[in-house]
Protein backbone atom coordinates (compact mmCIF):
# COMPACT_ATOMS: atom_id res chain seq x y z
CA UNK A 1 0.00 0.00 0.00
CA UNK A 2 3.06 2.18 0.60
CA UNK A 3 4.42 1.53 -2.44
CA UNK A 4 1.30 2.54 -4.50
CA UNK A 5 1.10 5.29 -2.75
CA UNK A 6 4.33 6.62 -3.40
CA UNK A 7 3.97 5.92 -7.23
CA UNK A 8 0.76 7.78 -7.21
CA UNK A 9 2.67 10.81 -5.53
CA UNK A 10 5.52 10.76 -8.20
CA UNK A 11 2.88 10.11 -10.72
CA UNK A 12 1.39 13.77 -9.33
CA UNK A 13 4.40 15.57 -9.09
CA UNK A 14 5.69 14.28 -12.87
CA UNK A 15 2.22 15.76 -14.52
CA UNK A 16 2.74 18.79 -12.09
CA UNK A 17 6.27 19.45 -13.60
CA UNK A 18 5.12 19.04 -17.45
CA UNK A 19 2.22 21.10 -16.74
CA UNK A 20 4.92 24.22 -16.06
CA UNK A 21 6.21 26.67 -18.80
CA UNK A 22 9.63 25.85 -20.26
CA UNK A 23 12.05 27.97 -22.01
CA UNK A 24 11.53 26.40 -24.84
CA UNK A 25 10.42 28.58 -27.37
CA UNK A 26 6.96 27.96 -29.48
CA UNK A 27 6.03 27.92 -32.80
CA UNK A 28 4.36 31.38 -32.53
CA UNK A 29 7.69 32.83 -31.64
CA UNK A 30 10.30 34.49 -33.77
CA UNK A 31 13.98 33.97 -32.95
CA UNK A 32 15.98 36.53 -31.06
CA UNK A 33 17.24 38.81 -33.74
CA UNK A 34 20.66 37.03 -34.92
CA UNK A 35 23.18 39.79 -35.77
CA UNK A 36 27.13 40.04 -35.13
CA UNK A 37 28.35 42.28 -32.28
CA UNK A 38 30.18 44.38 -34.00
CA UNK A 39 27.00 46.08 -35.99
CA UNK A 40 25.12 46.52 -32.42
CA UNK A 41 28.57 47.52 -30.93
CA UNK A 42 28.72 50.11 -34.24
CA UNK A 43 25.00 51.65 -33.44
CA UNK A 44 26.03 51.99 -29.76
CA UNK A 45 28.77 53.77 -30.12
CA UNK A 46 27.35 55.93 -32.97
CA UNK A 47 24.09 56.89 -31.29
CA UNK A 48 24.45 57.28 -27.62
CA UNK A 49 26.81 58.61 -25.43
CA UNK A 50 30.20 57.14 -24.71
CA UNK A 51 29.38 57.33 -20.76
CA UNK A 52 26.17 55.20 -21.44
CA UNK A 53 26.44 52.54 -19.25
CA UNK A 54 25.95 48.49 -20.07
CA UNK A 55 22.65 48.49 -18.08
CA UNK A 56 21.26 51.21 -20.14
CA UNK A 57 21.91 49.77 -23.19
CA UNK A 58 20.33 45.93 -22.56
CA UNK A 59 17.72 47.72 -20.80
CA UNK A 60 17.21 49.96 -24.47
CA UNK A 61 17.72 46.19 -26.37
CA UNK A 62 15.20 44.09 -23.98
CA UNK A 63 12.62 46.72 -24.38
CA UNK A 64 12.27 46.49 -27.72
CA UNK A 65 12.75 43.02 -27.67
CA UNK A 66 9.67 42.74 -25.09
CA UNK A 67 7.22 45.10 -27.11
CA UNK A 68 6.73 43.58 -30.52
CA UNK A 69 3.40 44.74 -30.43
CA UNK A 70 4.04 48.50 -30.24
CA UNK A 71 6.44 48.66 -33.10
CA UNK A 72 4.26 46.72 -35.29
CA UNK A 73 2.07 49.82 -34.71
CA UNK A 74 4.86 51.78 -34.95
CA UNK A 75 6.08 50.36 -38.17
CA UNK A 76 2.39 50.74 -39.52
CA UNK A 77 2.55 54.17 -39.06
CA UNK A 78 5.19 54.55 -41.14
CA UNK A 79 3.84 52.76 -43.69
CA UNK A 80 0.74 54.47 -45.06
CA UNK A 81 -1.60 52.54 -47.10
CA UNK A 82 -4.83 54.11 -47.05
CA UNK A 83 -5.54 57.35 -48.85
CA UNK A 84 -5.44 60.07 -46.24
CA UNK A 85 -2.76 58.42 -44.07
CA UNK A 86 0.76 60.13 -44.01
CA UNK A 87 4.24 58.68 -43.06
CA UNK A 88 5.35 59.23 -39.33
CA UNK A 89 8.52 58.94 -38.85
CA UNK A 90 8.62 58.78 -35.18
CA UNK A 91 5.16 57.93 -34.28
CA UNK A 92 3.35 58.10 -30.97
CA UNK A 93 3.82 54.49 -30.16
CA UNK A 94 7.68 54.87 -30.44
CA UNK A 95 7.77 58.43 -28.28
CA UNK A 96 5.84 56.16 -25.75
CA UNK A 97 8.46 53.94 -25.48
CA UNK A 98 10.97 56.58 -25.39
CA UNK A 99 9.01 58.41 -22.84
CA UNK A 100 9.04 55.34 -20.81
CA UNK A 101 12.59 54.50 -20.69
CA UNK A 102 13.11 58.19 -19.64
CA UNK A 103 10.81 57.53 -16.33
CA UNK A 104 12.66 54.48 -15.76
CA UNK A 105 16.63 56.10 -16.51
CA UNK A 106 15.87 59.09 -14.82
CA UNK A 107 19.20 61.79 -15.89
CA UNK A 108 20.64 58.56 -17.29
CA UNK A 109 18.25 58.82 -19.83
CA UNK A 110 20.84 61.86 -21.91
CA UNK A 111 23.22 58.91 -22.00
CA UNK A 112 21.04 57.55 -25.12
CA UNK A 113 22.06 60.67 -27.11
CA UNK A 114 25.27 61.79 -27.87
CA UNK A 115 26.70 64.57 -25.59
CA UNK A 116 27.53 67.03 -28.27
CA UNK A 117 23.66 67.11 -29.48
CA UNK A 118 22.28 67.79 -26.35
CA UNK A 119 21.53 71.76 -25.67
CA UNK A 120 22.74 72.44 -22.22
CA UNK A 121 19.12 74.24 -21.46
CA UNK A 122 17.25 70.77 -23.07
CA UNK A 123 14.22 69.90 -20.68
CA UNK A 124 13.29 66.06 -20.45
CA UNK A 125 10.47 66.74 -22.42
CA UNK A 126 12.47 67.79 -25.58
CA UNK A 127 14.69 64.20 -25.05
CA UNK A 128 11.65 62.49 -26.26
CA UNK A 129 12.05 62.82 -29.93
CA UNK A 130 15.65 61.88 -30.10
CA UNK A 131 15.01 59.10 -28.03
CA UNK A 132 12.86 57.95 -30.10
CA UNK A 133 14.48 57.85 -33.39
CA UNK A 134 17.32 56.15 -31.62
CA UNK A 135 14.61 53.17 -30.69
CA UNK A 136 13.85 53.37 -34.04
CA UNK A 137 17.40 53.11 -35.80
CA UNK A 138 18.14 49.72 -33.18
CA UNK A 139 14.74 48.43 -34.10
CA UNK A 140 16.11 48.52 -37.83
CA UNK A 141 19.27 46.79 -36.96
CA UNK A 142 17.83 44.24 -34.76
CA UNK A 143 15.27 43.40 -37.63
CA UNK A 144 12.47 44.23 -35.20
CA UNK A 145 10.41 45.40 -37.91
CA UNK A 146 7.17 44.58 -39.06
CA UNK A 147 7.50 43.67 -42.87
CA UNK A 148 5.57 45.80 -45.73
CA UNK A 149 4.88 45.52 -49.12
CA UNK A 150 6.17 48.38 -51.38
CA UNK A 151 2.67 50.00 -51.39
CA UNK A 152 2.55 49.92 -47.81
CA UNK A 153 0.48 46.16 -46.97
CA UNK A 154 1.19 44.58 -44.30
CA UNK A 155 3.16 41.50 -45.41
CA UNK A 156 4.75 40.08 -41.77
CA UNK A 157 3.92 40.90 -38.09
CA UNK A 158 6.27 40.31 -35.45
CA UNK A 159 4.88 37.96 -33.18
CA UNK A 160 6.40 37.06 -29.28
CA UNK A 161 10.12 37.45 -29.36
CA UNK A 162 12.15 34.28 -27.90
CA UNK A 163 14.81 34.53 -25.13
CA UNK A 164 15.74 31.02 -25.70
CA UNK A 165 18.91 31.69 -27.36
CA UNK A 166 20.49 33.71 -24.46
CA UNK A 167 18.77 32.12 -21.53
CA UNK A 168 21.29 31.79 -18.99
CA UNK A 169 23.14 28.35 -18.12
CA UNK A 170 22.91 27.34 -14.36
CA UNK A 171 25.35 25.52 -12.25
CA UNK A 172 23.70 23.84 -9.11
CA UNK A 173 26.20 24.31 -6.38
CA UNK A 174 26.85 24.82 -2.67
CA UNK A 175 25.96 27.72 -1.34
CA UNK A 176 28.93 28.20 1.10
CA UNK A 177 32.31 29.05 -0.48
CA UNK A 178 34.17 27.42 2.23
CA UNK A 179 34.37 24.53 4.86
CA UNK A 180 31.89 24.98 7.63
CA UNK A 181 32.36 21.82 9.55
CA UNK A 182 32.92 22.74 13.24
CA UNK A 183 35.85 20.16 13.08
CA UNK A 184 37.26 21.91 9.83
CA UNK A 185 39.44 24.72 9.33
CA UNK A 186 37.53 27.29 6.92
CA UNK A 187 39.05 25.90 3.98
CA UNK A 188 37.70 26.63 0.07
CA UNK A 189 35.81 24.45 -1.82
CA UNK A 190 37.34 22.30 -4.57
CA UNK A 191 35.19 20.66 -6.99
CA UNK A 192 37.08 17.08 -7.97
CA UNK A 193 34.97 15.47 -10.10
CA UNK A 194 35.55 13.88 -13.64
CA UNK A 195 33.46 16.57 -16.34
CA UNK A 196 32.36 13.49 -17.68
CA UNK A 197 30.71 12.14 -14.22
CA UNK A 198 28.87 15.37 -13.11
CA UNK A 199 25.47 14.18 -12.95
CA UNK A 200 22.62 16.42 -14.77
CA UNK A 201 19.20 17.31 -13.52
CA UNK A 202 16.36 19.28 -14.15
CA UNK A 203 16.38 22.36 -12.46
CA UNK A 204 12.93 24.39 -11.59
CA UNK A 205 13.44 27.73 -10.80
CA UNK A 206 10.08 29.68 -9.90
CA UNK A 207 7.96 28.68 -12.87
CA UNK A 208 10.40 28.38 -15.31
CA UNK A 209 12.00 24.29 -16.35
CA UNK A 210 15.60 24.18 -17.00
CA UNK A 211 16.73 21.11 -18.50
CA UNK A 212 20.26 19.29 -18.83
CA UNK A 213 21.60 21.73 -15.48
CA UNK A 214 25.15 20.49 -14.48
CA UNK A 215 25.50 19.56 -10.08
Amino acid sequence: MAFCALNSRLLVLVVLLFSLPTVVATPDMQPFPDITFKIFSDFVSQNFSSRVSLATVLLVLFSLTENPDLLNLHGRQQNPYIQGERKETSSGWIKILARALEDQLGSDARTLVKHKKIPQDLNDDALVTPIAIKLDGMASILKLKPLFSKSGKIKHRLTTISHHKIAAVHVICPASIECEDINCQPLALHQNTRLQDISKVTLIKGTIIYKQVYV
